[in-house]
């Protein structure tokens, strides 16, 4: 997956995880896997702007499938 794909894989991750209540804060934190914190008891999953295209989506795949309970395939698919 690479260019494009990648870029729409991760607009299509995002949404998901805001349409499960989590709120998306992107900012530079040195190379780190995406995270998902508890701020004022919302869920908020926090982007490192240092990672590539490819690494972001893995890691919000992951986060997903952590939030959700199912794999994340199977969210994306309806």
């Amino acid at each position: 997956m690479e260019g494009q794909d990648v870029i729409v894989q991760i607009d299509l991750l995002k949404k998901e995880l805001q349409r499960l209540g989590c709120e998306i804060r992107e900012d530079w934190l040195g190379g780190k896997e995406c995270v998902v914190c508890e701020v004022r008891g919302k869920r908020v999953v926090f982007i490192d702007l240092a990672s590539s295209p490819s690494e972001v989506a893995g890691s919000l795949q992951r986060v997903l499938t952590e939030i959700s309970g199912r794999p994340w395939e199977n969210l994306l698919a309806g």
